[in-house]
């Protein structure tokens, strides 16, 4: 409807591109995460309406936003979507052999497997393909204007030289202002401590090129960099998000943000609950027959949770991000449900978990 009216947020919106549909939302990538953990349980909802024209128009409409939407996230969790529900509905029909929630059909699966073909097949002309084939373009033409400047590791003592000598008599300065000034325009400056400024220019001066143009792996770095010459108190309760942003910009990858921003105590805090909850959930597991535990009520809250913890490595926003993290908390709370329900499946009939139990 955003393309019709000519008010869609382009998910690239760049002065020397406009590309890829991301609605009238402004974060095209806790849009496309949020995209990818509602489709696979929306187009269960709507299989269950036992309408397999709804089931039909519900896949191509999916298909259709997360094709053209053009992130990375956006791509692998359609294919990785459409894949777990394929798996899920296979599951139920024919392990578990239960006809309760859904009523899985063979045209049910064949409408799933041409949506995957397709969105193999149709690949080089998707907005991501195009997206990646032009960062390759750039890169390939970053290479051959910029070359790493060895520069010496400041933790490393330098060498004593011979009394009357000139150590830089022969090789040219390695800081040069004059060579590669768009890798010391990564360096920070200001609001850093000298040893981690030293630490971190080190690294930039040494890196590949493809190293400093990839911002997720160069945020990382940064992050570890930081923490490692950090003081304890920095290092358990980390240095915010403001103090990244300064430097590097919002982290895009989740982990090296929980860490950087809240440190060991934030990631105490933020895996403690995740942890608890695997392990009742592994407690769970040895009460169920295997059949029991092959049905979409379980299969695809973990696989959305599974694949949540996953993108947060491509992307962030996925675990940090209200909006977008709810959905991880909402998957996580199914399927505890679904699990520690005293539920079987018996003579091809599954007992539905009672969601209003609350846990």
């Amino acid at each position: 409807a955003s393309w019709v009216t000519g008010t869609n947020n382009y998910t690239y919106n760049r002065d020397w591109i406009l590309i890829g549909l991301n609605g009238s939302f402004y974060s095209s990538n806790a849009q496309s995460i949020i995209l990818i953990a509602v489709v696979p349980m929306f187009l269960a909802v709507v299989l269950s309406l036992k309408s397999h024209i709804l089931f039909l128009a519900a896949v191509a409409a999916s298909w259709l936003i997360l094709f053209f939407n053009g992130t990375r996230a956006a791509y692998v969790g359609m294919m990785l979507g459409f894949a777990a529900l394929l798996f899920a509905f296979i599951c139920h029909r024919f392990v578990a052999r239960s006809r309760q929630l859904v009523q899985v059909r063979m045209v049910t699966l064949l409408i799933l497997v041409l949506a995957i073909g397709l969105s193999v097949f149709l690949y080089p002309q998707s907005v991501t393909a195009k997206m990646a084939g032009i960062k390759i373009d750039q890169l390939d033409r970053l290479d051959d204007l910029d070359q790493p400047v060895p520069t010496p590791d400041p933790q490393v003592t330098p060498t004593p030289t011979e009394p009357g000598t000139d150590p830089g008599k022969d090789d040219p300065d390695p800081i040069d202002p004059s060579v590669n000034a768009w890798r010391k325009s990564f360096i920070p400056t200001q609001n850093i401590s000298p040893v981690i400024a030293d630490a971190f220019a080190h690294f930039v001066m040494n890196a590949t090129t493809e190293q400093l143009f990839d911002k997720r792996v160069f945020q990382r770095k940064f992050v570890a960099i930081t923490m490692q010459y950090s003081n304890l108190s920095e290092r358990l309760f980390g240095y915010g998000s403001s103090w990244y942003a300064q430097h590097v910009n919002d982290l895009e990858s989740d982990y090296a943000a929980i860490y950087g921003y809240y440190g060991y105590f934030g990631v105490f805090m933020y895996f403690a609950p995740v942890l608890w909850l695997i392990v009742r959930l592994l407690a769970s597991l040895r009460k169920k027959r295997f059949r029991d535990l092959m049905t979409v009520s379980v299969i695809l809250p973990a696989a959305n949770v599974v694949m949540l913890f996953g993108v947060a490595i491509l992307a962030g926003r996925a675990l940090l991000q209200p909006s977008v993290s709810l959905y991880l908390s909402l998957n996580l709370a199914l399927l505890y449900l679904a699990v520690t329900e005293d539920s079987q499946v018996d003579e091809g009939q599954l007992t539905v978990p009672n969601y209003k139990r609350g846990i």
